[in-house]
Formats: C-alpha cells, sequence, structure tokens
C-alpha cells in the first residue's frame, strides 16, 4: 500500500512513472477470495476477446510512446523511458486480460458467447456499449472532475469481501433502491438523479438509440434556467402583495367515499388514482425487515460505511487547506450569511423561555381586563382573574418560576407546596382542578383540550385510562395534584427518558390553563396570543435574513372542522412570513379518542384528516380559507412517544381501519401506511388539478422499534431524528445511497434519549449521509434568541466542525425543505437540482468545489460497485 503526492513517484513492476493522483493501492486485495471463472465458461468469450484485447494493447501502447515521447526532453536521467517495449506491451496486456476477466460470465448476463460471434459489426458494437456503460458513466464524472488529491483503491476485488457475498448482497441493495424508487414515484417524492441512473443501468432500461439514460438534463426556462444554462435567479422571488391570494379554480362535482381506510374519488371513472394496496406494502415491509438481519448482508454494509467514515478523514486530512483556500477566495459569502433552515421545529414550541414570559407579562400589563377563558362554572375570566386566582402578579414571574426549560430543576417546591396545600383545605379560588393539573401530551406537540388533565407519573401506563396502580383515579385524588406530577416539584431535574415530565414542561407555571391561553389556535380568544408570538418569531427569522423555518401545526383529527378552524386562524391573524412554510403534525392519539367514545373506530380519524382536503381540493369555493392555506403547507408529520410499548408485528391478520374498534392504539407502521396511502392519492389528485402537492415526514427513529425506520425508509421522504439507525447498519447505508434527509436535534436528543457526545450526528456527516441541523423545540432546549445558530454553535466545538462542514450541513437543509423551487435557485443557484459540483454555486452555498465533486464521486463509486455486481437481478 503506497500514500503519496501528486508529485511523488510510484515504483510498480520495475518501472517508474510520475503519480497523476493520490493513490490508495491494494493490490490483489482479496485475491484469495476470488473464484476464477471455469474455462468453460469462457472459452467462446476470451477467444471472441482476443482481437479486443489486441486492439486494446496497441491503443493504450500507442498512447503510452506519444506521452513517453512528449516528456522524454523533460525528463531527468533517472526517469528514463523503458528499453524494453516488450515487457511494457506484456504488462499492458496482463491489465486488458485481467479487466476482461472481470467482466459479468454468462450467468449474469444474456446470452452473450456464441451470438456474438455470429453479429454484424453495429450489433457487436451496440453490446460493446451495453457492457461499458457504467465504466463510461464513471469516466463522464473522472473527466470533469476538479483537481484535488483522491483517495482510489484498486486491485482485483475492492469491496473487501468474496464475490459471491458482494454479488448477493448487491442484488438485495439494489432491489431495495428500486422498491424506494417505487414508493417515491407514487407519493411524488423526490429520488436522487444519480442512483436513479445507476438503478436504470443494472436494469438495463436504454433509450432507442441505445444509451443508458445520461444525467438529467438543466432546467427548463419555467425552472429558472434559460436553455444554455445561464443564471436569471439574481433576484429575491417576488411575493404577492398578498400572500393568500391564490388564483381561482373551477370547482368540480365529486363526491368522496372511504373505504379500508383509504379516501377514494368518485363520480369520474377517469379520475382513477393508484395506490399500493396494504399487502403489497406489507410484502415489502416484511423483505426489507428481512435484508436488515442478513448476516452477510450487515456486514458487507458496516465495512462500506466504516470505509466511507475512513475515505472521508483522508480526505480531510490531504485537502482542508485547500477547502479553506477555496472559501477565503469567495467574496461576501461566510456561514452566517449562507441559507439555513431548521426542517424540524414545533411551532407551540417556537419561541425560547425568555420570550414567552416577556410576552405573558406585557399582556398582563397591557390587556389585564380582556376575557381569555372561562372557569369550571362556565363564567368568563380575565387575564387578571387568572393570575389572581394563581396568587401571581407580574412581578412574581420568571424564567424559573415559568418552568418550562428541560433542564430546570425543582427550585419551586416550598412555593407550590404551600399553594396546593392552601388549594387542599378548600380556599376561596376561581381555579378549577383541572386547571391546576398538568395536561399530559403525548409528544412536542399540542394536546387536545378534551384529554384528561389527571397525570400519572408512570411513563408506559396511559393516564387517561388508569392510574399507575391500573386503577381508575378517584375524584378526591385527581383534585389535589401529586408532588411528583406537578413541575417545579419533579424528584428529578431533568428529563432524560421521562417523556412525562419533558410534556408537563408544555404548562407555564404547571398550569394547563395558561397553556391554552397562550400556545393554542382553537381556544376561547381564537389563538390571538399564540398567533402574536409566531408572528414575534416570524420577524426574528427575517430580521437574521438568512435563517427559515418549518413549524409544525397540529391537527389531531377529532372533528373534521379542525382544518377550516386552523386555516382561519391563520388567515385572520395574518400568521405568514416569507422565512416559513408549515407543515401539518398529526399526533397518533386514537386510543385516547376511543376511550373517550369520541370516535367508534379507527377509519374516522383517517376521515376527518384527509377528507376536507379532498373536498377543498375539488371544491374550493366549499372551504376558501383552507384553499388558501393549503397554499403554504408543505407536508404531513406523524408524531408521537416512540419508546411507547406496541405491537410491532404488523401482518395481513391486523384489521382493516373500519374494523378496528378496539381501545388499543394502532402500531407505529399501521399509522404512516395509512397516512402514506392517503397522501398519494391525495397528490395526485391536487397535481391533476394544478395544486402543490404534499411530503410526508415523520418523527421517526427517536427511539423504539428499528422496524419504524423500516416503515419511514419506504414511505417518507425525509425523517426527523433518525437516531436508532446507528444500530442498523444496512438500513444507514441505503439511505446514504438514497439520499434522504435526516433532521437531527442533538439538544433535544441530549436532553431526552441520547447524551450528546453520543450522537450519530457527525458520524452520519462524515459518511455522507444528508443530515442537518434542527431546533425541535426552543422553548425547552435552547436559551438564545437565534436557536438554530445555538445549535451550529455546540455543534461545531462539540465536534470541531470546520467552516465547510457547517455549510454543507446548511446546504442540506435547504434541499431537504420544503421551500419552492424559485426559492432554492435564489439561495443556492438555479443549478442546484444537477448532479456533484454542476450543481454547486460557490458563491452562493459557500461549498467549495473540492468536497462536492468528493461527495459526489464517493457516491458514484459505491453505486458502481452495487450496481455491477448487480447485473442479471431479475433474472
Amino acid at each position: 500500500m503506497s500514500l503519496t503526492d501528486p508529485q511523488e513517484t510510484v515504483e510498480t513492476n520495475g518501472a517508474k512513472h510520475n503519480s497523476n493522483e493520490l493513490s490508495l493501492s491494494i493490490n490483489g486485495a482479496g485475491s484469495d477470495a476470488v473464484s476464477s471463472p471455469s474455462p468453460k465458461a469462457h472459452s467462446n468469450y476470451v477467444e471472441f476477446s482476443a482481437s479486443i484485447l489486441d486492439e486494446a494493447c496497441g491503443h493504450i501502447l500507442d498512447r503510452q510512446r506519444s506521452r513517453a515521447a512528449t516528456m522524454a526532453p523533460e525528463i531527468s536521467a533517472p526517469y528514463e523511458p523503458p528499453h524494453y517495449p516488450i515487457e511494457e506491451q506484456e504488462s499492458l496486456r496482463h491489465i486488458v486480460e485481467r479487466s476482461i476477466s472481470m467482466r459479468p460470465t454468462r450467468a449474469h448476463t444474456a446470452p452473450f458467447d456464441d451470438e456474438r460471434c455470429l453479429l454484424s459489426e453495429e450489433e457487436r458494437e451496440a453490446k460493446n456499449r451495453e457492457s461499458h456503460l457504467i465504466d463510461s458513466l464513471v469516466n463522464d464524472e473522472e473527466e470533469s472532475a476538479v483537481e484535488f488529491q483522491r483517495i482510489r483503491i484498486s486491485g482485483d476485488s475492492c469491496s473487501g469481501v468474496p464475490i459471491p457475498d458482494l454479488e448477493e448482497a448487491s442484488k438485495s441493495l439494489v432491489k431495495m433502491l428500486v422498491t424506494r424508487q417505487k414508493y417515491c414515484n407514487l407519493a411524488s417524492h423526490s429520488y436522487p438523479v444519480t442512483t436513479r441512473r445507476f438503478l436504470d443501468l443494472a436494469l438495463g432500461v436504454f433509450n432507442p438509440h441505445g444509451h443508458m439514460c445520461q444525467r438529467t438534463q438543466r432546467a427548463s426556462p419555467e425552472q429558472g434556467v434559460t436553455a444554455d444554462g445561464d443564471d436569471i435567479a439574481l433576484n429575491p422571488p417576488e411575493e404577492s402583495p398578498d400572500p393568500f391570494d391564490v388564483a381561482s379554480v373551477p370547482p368540480l362535482a365529486c363526491t368522496f367515499t372511504i373505504r379500508q381506510g383509504v379516501v377514494r374519488v368518485e363520480s369520474f371513472p377517469e379520475l382513477h388514482f393508484a395506490y399500493l394496496s396494504r399487502k403489497e406494502f406489507l410484502d415489502d415491509f416484511n423483505l426489507l425487515c428481512y435484508m436488515i438481519a442478513d448476516g452477510p448482508l450487515k456486514s458487507f454494509c458496516y465495512r462500506r460505511l466504516q470505509y466511507l467514515s475512513y475515505k472521508y478523514q483522508l480526505h480531510v486530512l490531504l485537502n482542508e487547506v485547500k477547502e479553506s483556500a477555496a472559501q477565503k477566495e469567495v467574496a461576501h459569502r461566510d456561514f452566517y450569511n449562507v441559507r439555513k433552515v431548521d426542517t424540524h421545529l414545533h411551532a407551540s414550541s417556537s419561541m425560547n423561555q425568555k420570550h414567552l414570559l416577556r410576552y405573558i407579562k406585557k399582556k398582563i400589563r397591557t390587556v389585564p381586563d380582556m376575557v381569555v377563558c372561562k372557569n369550571s362554572k362556565g363564567e368568563p375570566m380575565t387575564l387578571k382573574n387568572v393570575f389572581d386566582s394563581m396568587r401571581l402578579t407580574p412581578y412574581d414571574l420568571s424564567v424559573d418560576m415559568l418552568d418550562v426549560h428541560a433542564l430546570s430543576d425543582a427550585s419551586n417546591e416550598e412555593f407550590f407546596g404551600k399553594r396546593f396545600h392552601s388549594l387542599a383545605r378548600g380556599s376561596p379560588t376561581d381555579a378549577s382542578a383541572s386547571s391546576l393539573t398538568q395536561e399530559v401530551s403525548l409528544d412536542t406537540e399540542e394536546v387536545p383540550p378534551t384529554r384528561c388533565p389527571v397525570a400519572c407519573c408512570c411513563p408506559v401506563c396511559r393516564c387517561c385510562r388508569t392510574s399507575s396502580s391500573g386503577h381508575a383515579p378517584s375524584p378526591a385524588a385527581a383534585s389535589v395534584p401529586r408532588s411528583d406530577n406537578v413541575p417545579g416539584i419533579a424528584s428529578d431535574r431533568n428529563t432524560f427518558h421521562r417523556f412525562d415530565k419533558f410534556n408537563a414542561k408544555y404548562n407555564p407555571i404547571g398550569e394547563s390553563r395558561l397553556r391554552e391561553i397562550f400556545i393554542k389556535t382553537d381556544n376561547y380568544i381564537g389563538g390571538e396570543f399564540f398567533a402574536e408570538i409566531m408572528k414575534e418569531v416570524m420577524s426574528d427569522l427575517e430580521e437574521s435574513k438568512y435563517q427559515y423555518a418549518e413549524p409544525r401545526l397540529s391537527i389531531y383529527a377529532k372533528e373534521p372542522t379542525e382544518w377550516d378552524d386552523l386555516a382561519k386562524w391563520a388567515i385572520d391573524n395574518g400568521v405568514y412570513s416569507q422565512h416559513v412554510r408549515w407543515l401539518i403534525q398529526v399526533p397518533r392519539l386514537y386510543d385516547i379518542y376511543r376511550a373517550k367514545n369520541m370516535m367508534k373506530n379507527f377509519e374516522k380519524m383517517l376521515e376527518n384528516l384527509f377528507v376536507p382536503l379532498f373536498e377543498a381540493t375539488s371544491n374550493p369555493e366549499k372551504h376558501p380559507e383552507l384553499h388558501r392555506f393549503l397554499q403554504h403547507v408543505i407536508g404531513f408529520d406523524s408524531v408521537d412517544d416512540e419508546s411507547k410499548p406496541e405491537n410491532v408485528n404488523i401482518d395481513s391478520s391486523l384489521p382493516h381501519p373500519d374494523e378496528w374498534n378496539s381501545e388499543e392504539n394502532p402500531p407505529y407502521t399501521y399509522y404512516l401506511y395509512y397516512m402514506y396511502a392517503n397522501i398519494v392519492i391525495l397528490n395526485q389528485f391536487r397535481k391533476q388539478r394544478g395544486m402543490n402537492t404534499f411530503v410526508f415526514r415523520p418523527h421517526s427513529g427517536e427511539a423504539g422499534h428499528v422496524q419504524h425506520l423500516v416503515a419511514a425508509y419506504l414511505l417518507a421522504e425525509n425523517i426527523s431524528h433518525g437516531l436508532v439507525l446507528r444500530k442498523v447498519p444496512v438500513l444507514q447505508y441505503l439511505f446514504y445511497l438514497c439520499q434522504i434527509g435526516i433532521a437531527m436535534s442533538p439538544l433535544s436528543n441530549n436532553s431526552l434519549f441520547l447524551n450528546y457526545h453520543r450522537n450519530p450526528l457527525h458520524e452520519y456527516h462524515q459518511r455522507g449521509l444528508v443530515v442537518s441541523l434542527s431546533t425541535d423545540d426552543p422553548l425547552q432546549f435552547h436559551y438564545t434568541k437565534e436557536p438554530l445558530m445555538e445549535e451550529y454553535s455546540i455543534a461545531a466545538q462539540v465536534w470541531k466542525l470546520s467552516s465547510v462542514d457547517m455549510c454543507e450541513l446548511a446546504r442540506n437543509s435547504v434541499l431537504m425543505s420544503g421551500f419552492p423551487h424559485r426559492y432554492k435557485q435564489y439561495w443556492l443557484g438555479s443549478r442546484y437540482a444537477e448532479e456533484g459540483v454542476e450543481g454547486n454555486d460557490l458563491k452562493r452555498t459557500n461549498i467549495p468545489t473540492i468536497r462536492m465533486a468528493f461527495r459526489h464521486e464517493t457516491l458514484v463509486e459505491e453505486l458502481k460497485t452495487i450496481c455491477k455486481s448487480a447485473k442479471g437481478i431479475w433474472e
């Protein structure tokens, strides 16, 4: 093995020459494991190849002689040209023979040997093109490559595993790549162009001219690029004076029915929208579950992931200075003024604790007589009445008293203890028992007001149904909160592996009533306070200029009117910014609704969630506000505590949604499939109507079973968290090959599930996975006015990230975000969607061309290794 600089010399087979690039030569690595092709299988092939061999050797020899003659006057005595052309010719002949011996055998290709000798010259050339397509694709990448020190692996076997294991692993991986492509195509999800090209090659997809589908064409003029590639995205995208003003769409008289959990468009037979049946999904799901447990495949993927990590480290070691110099040559641009998108943020906790405290104090001071809610007797209560009932004044309030941060300790125990003791004795107060207890949620999201307010300290049992002892709580026990249920009287100062304590942090001062007043959209005052807080958060984003966000708003699917209420809240309060796009999160709370007898089966929840969207698509006049609001919604999220115990074995024996009438919550995968199936049909319907479509980006892999990630790999465009992915090398390698976006929140994970130094974000980034930094819940985890910059600064300090690394994470966040195409053109360059170096505009991304070339070439090499070994996969 030799590691040399470009100007150093490499001695090979007794001949000395200058190396054109850095080379890691592993000559003959794994040769003992390579099985020699049988003479019978290759007899005709080798005879036919004799003429090709002689011709190839002749061309190579002529090229080498010409090069030697050109360089002869410049070469000093120790570097004389070889005096034995016969030996050089034999050496070159050996190289070509070895190259031919590595080509697919009869077992891996269509009938080739006997027929090829009888083909015409044109047909023979076509066959030659087919056999050399992969090499030509890779050569195209190398020809356009930039100059930097590269790492190459040479030898008969570069994968490090025996050829049979390589072939089996490659076939399994290609099958899973093709399977995900099928799901992405149906749902209008993005799929990487590079991977698509190599899959077409492995599957033998050719155009009529016999050539492989080449890299994607440049964007059309309508997308912001002229035919000759001139940039026209030089100015910020123009916005309408009224952001909610959309073009009118004529109504379509459709009727909708929901059968077995999937909405169908009726009355128009020509509007037939395809989706994958549950049986087909379960077949793919079970196959992938089987593959991730396959021993040889796990070993292969683990080796490739380790190789990617070490290759990145070598790249940084050799090219860090060049990358830094390239950044310094760019005028104006640096990390602070490249675009960054917070791709995982919950709207109800998008402000920090000081921001919320300041707003509450301001409202008590400016509008104390404003009626904000009703008490248990149905009597109106002003804001002053609410705080009088808690015996608090604005002066008493502090960040410690608010107690919403995940790492706040039990500093208010004496205050709360005295207060609850007086309440238990029956002291006069207007506060109801429910307002003195915490309101439990199941994730970092808003909780439906109808949920039972009695909190249970056990993180497993469902507090809405039973107490920790297994019996329903008595009214007396519910009237006076226990100390271990109240924020501020917690026995543990943090929330690590305690989702119950973390959820309680959403109640300021331990009061669910304050949460209802200040961070809800559907309260007595129509969400006015929450709208004002969100506009202040948006104003902070606009002030920073280069930061954007995708907050989640909750739809609980208890009632079909929730969509119209949410749209009315956004439009009436003018909650909009160019720096914000919305996602809709759907908490997995069916079991709570069923226990309260709010719905008879799971299908009713799906109907409440999706039918209003189909109606707004068919007839916008029926839901005018919803139609306007949906223009700024980019997708759906599925949220809950993934660590809850559940039945992970999903199969055809499970009842369909219309038959699921038990109080047991459906499994995570069950939720995801039916959300995906309805999104597929909804997207096809909206695309046919000329409207925007939606993506599916669920929480996945934060905790719980690995099958959550298996389902997300098939059904989701991007995911949030992905911590469990570090334990599954096969899935992690597939996420890399498919370039699936992962929005990671190390500070959030540090408080809940995984210590910061164990977070796999840096490891994912080194290996080339598309990861980005996000905040999740600034209210619980951050301290500053710019929580996203707080995430970047801490990550840079802990993992010693360079400026190039941070700019790469920022670019990933833009790519995986749902902002419009014209925005991304302005932020990243008009050709951002193209592959490799051509898709990078250094003046906008601040990412050196060297880094982009390294990432693209590494992905191409991995795909080449797999696709060359997977020939004949469908035979």
